[in-house]
């Protein structure tokens, strides 16, 4: 059921989830947690619950939220926490990165090739989760996650360390020449992220644009870890958008911090 993260450090629990293990059916085979891509809701429901289960977590403090492709962070603090759940989903939405220093509350974003990033901070016990995307990358995202725990939680991005979970490889994830110019006008070093291909297409290095973008934030390059499966290639282990299509199951990376 989980592809097991952060294993070193034991207090704190981290990992993202495979396919197996759940209720759903067809694209969304079989442990889906996420409930805007077109699966059953009632089946998602069940795999929340057998999954909060299986992992010892309140289903009540399960949070992820409604991702948009954006470069929004929200923080999960005792006030987020004392608001109804209606005003709660408000605030989730919209949101693709989440940032708490709370115990027991596991936090968490979905993914189907995109690239999930989970950060913990050692020294001020804190963590993040981001999702990105091509948009969230160019957006630079987790810069903006790493800044939300400095600010709010004291962090150094000397002490963050991160973990590049399970997305789509360099080889696998093919995208058009306005890509390119969109990130070299950003800054990125293309000539080490982007290969051409032929016919207008580029291989495009997902996992190392946002190494890169850690490395820009402080993180020391000793930290960061980048994981070596390929959602497309490995797609019977962990979903791919690019192999069953966007109406398919999402990976839910996450973390918590132990009690």
């Amino acid at each position: 059921m989980n592809y097991l993260l952060f294993e070193k450090y034991p207090e704190v629990f981290a990992f993202s989830t495979e396919r197996n293990g759940g209720v759903s059916v067809g694209n969304y085979t079989s442990l889906n947690l996420c409930d805007y891509t077109g699966d059953v809701l009632c089946s998602v429901e069940e795999n929340r619950q057998i999954f909060c289960e299986a992992n010892g977590i309140s289903q009540d403090k399960l949070f992820m939220p409604h991702q948009t492709h954006g470069s929004r962070v929200e923080v999960l603090d005792e006030d987020f926490l004392k608001l109804s759940t209606v005003l709660q989903r408000q605030r989730l939405e919209g949101i693709d990165a989440l940032v708490t220093n709370l115990r027991g509350v596991c936090v968490g974003v979905s993914t189907a090739d995109c690239v999930p990033i989970l950060l913990f901070d050692s020294v001020q016990k804190v963590v993040a989760v981001v999702h990105a995307g091509w948009r969230g990358t160019l957006a630079k995202i987790v810069i903006n996650a790493i800044e939300k725990m400095c600010v709010c939680f004291a962090s150094s991005p000397a002490n963050v360390l991160a973990q590049i979970a399970p997305c789509i490889s360099f080889d696998n994830y093919e995208v058009g020449v306005e890509l390119v110019t969109l990130f070299q006008n950003e800054g990125f070093p293309i000539e080490q992220l982007f290969l051409y291909r032929g016919t207008e297409k580029y291989c495009f290095d997902l996992k190392s644009a946002n190494k890169f973008l850690l490395e820009q934030a402080g993180v020391l390059p000793s930290n960061i870890a980048v994981s070596e499966f390929c959602t497309f290639r490995d797609y019977e282990r962990f979903f791919s958008a690019r192999r069953l299509g966007i109406k398919s199951g999402r990976i839910f990376s996450c973390m918590m911090l132990k009690q």
